[in-house]
């Protein structure tokens, strides 16, 4: 979508950042470019940027892609039929660099200044940023990018496997910068930070969890990834009230809200996978997920003030689960009812107790990965996170809408191919597959 209201409150925030000075006599000075930029500033508008690039676009592409959603009318026809050109994934592509761009000039900054807690944020930020931009692409720019005009203005595209080193990097980074004894040399984040309101412990977690996503992902190529998967875990969320939700609570509406306030009829709902399992176990999470008299996004994520996810205690359930499931840990079926009930603490909803016993009540002899993952796949609605577990494990079985198979990568957009002759888009098409898709 291309209505400028979809990224009115990230330019709000850009807005402040590129004000002209009130000095109107210095007529050398480029008053667009300022020196420097507070944190602060940055902070919120990379969440609010990152936030609406990822619950937006990539949120509806991954969604089409792995069948929680389909497209209903005008190009969204095309796109449920794998019919992507290049220039679709523009804008989603530039407003992720734009804001990773940001956050790496935060840490940098700030790891060089002392504004120590808004550096480790960043980092953390940027672990998760990373992680889905080359979950969806596989292979770009990150080492040799964010140089500025000055610099290198075609950066090369590493490759996945090195780019999972940067994650975990990131990540770690983070970490060491939250737990630093320096302390703040500025006044740490408060309302500015979308997401914790400043908490470094809370963020500290979402790290450790996020950690472990990606050695999940990781661990297709590296099997020793697996085993580092229950550190994380421990040290990762507790609960829901850990769970890492952008707010967009006092905006214009959070990106789903305003997607169908513009271009509500070009998605159905309730054409889809996840309408189809829910409705046929009688999931107690459809009514909010779903809208299903008018077919619509449901209240949880079509309200103006719904939350994008950046990671929440149901999904770390889940990935214990997983992990337990495939090292043979008998205990992997309490992790995925635990992460089951999780899911339905968040959506508000309580579940009957018949309904758990059928659902959410296996045991070490009925546990199966498509259960952890279907369920898994419902608890992630609209993140594009359930299109990685379709991806890696082939769950839920899908049905490509056309031709020979559902898609398993984004096509490098327009604009890069036209200005960087790094990514490689001869012979590449929305079937080829990332690193960790094996």
């Amino acid at each position: 979508m291309k209505n400028i209201k979809y990224f009115s409150i990230a330019f709000a925030f850009i807005f402040l950042i590129s004000g002209c000075s009130k000095d109107l006599i210095k007529i050398n000075e480029n008053n667009n470019d300022p020196v420097t930029v507070t944190s602060n500033v940055q902070l919120t508008a990379s969440e609010a940027m990152i936030g609406y690039a990822i619950g937006g676009d990539m949120a509806r592409f991954a969604g089409v892609n792995d069948q929680q959603i389909s497209g209903f009318d005008r190009q969204w026809v095309n796109f449920n039929n794998y019919q992507y050109s290049a220039a679709d994934f523009d804008q989603v592509w530039q407003n992720l660099y734009v804001g990773m761009n940001n956050l790496h000039d935060m840490y940098t900054r700030g790891e060089g200044n002392g504004d120590i807690i808004y550096a480790g944020i960043a980092r953390i930020l940027m672990g998760w940023t990373l992680g889905c931009v080359t979950d969806a692409w596989g292979d770009v720019p990150f080492s040799n990018a964010f140089q500025g005009v000055s610099g290198n203005i075609n950066p090369a595209y590493d490759s996945q496997s090195s780019i999972y080193n940067s994650i975990q990097s990131s990540l770690d980074q983070g970490i060491a910068d939250l737990n630093s004894t320096l302390g703040p040399k500025f006044t740490a984040p408060a309302g500015d930070d979308l997401v914790y309101g400043g908490d470094k412990d809370m963020w500290i977690k979402l790290a450790h969890s996020l950690k472990a996503r990606y050695y999940l992902h990781s661990a297709e190529v590296n099997s020793g990834d697996l085993a580092k998967i229950a550190n994380e875990v421990t040290a990762g969320f507790s609960s829901n009230a850990d769970n890492a939700l952008i707010s967009f609570a006092g905006s214009q509406g959070a990106p789903w809200y305003q997607f169908i306030s513009d271009r509500g009829s070009d998605i159905s709902y309730v054409n889809s996978k996840a309408y189809d399992i829910m409705s046929a176990n009688s999931d107690p999470r459809l009514d909010t997920l779903i809208d299903v008299a008018d077919d619509l996004m449901g209240p949880y994520f079509g309200d103006a003030n719904s939350p994008v996810e950046i990671m929440t205690y149901a999904e770390l359930l889940a990935i214990s689960a997983e992990a337990k499931f495939r090292s043979g840990d008998a205990t992997a079926a309490a992790d995925h009812n635990a992460s089951i009930l999780a899911s339905c603490e968040q959506f508000g909803v309580t579940p009957s107790p018949g309904w758990i016993l059928t659902y959410a009540s296996e045991t070490s002899v009925s546990i199966t990965l498509q259960k952890i993952i279907e369920m898994k796949y419902i608890a992630l609605y609209t993140n594009p996170e359930a299109w990685v577990d379709y991806r890696r494990t082939g769950y839920p079985a899908l049905t490509p809408h056309q031709g020979s198979g559902v898609p398993r990568v984004f096509l490098y957009p327009q604009s890069e191919l036209e200005r960087n002759p790094q990514p490689q888009q001869s012979g590449r098409t929305i079937l080829s597959r990332v690193w960790w898709d094996n």
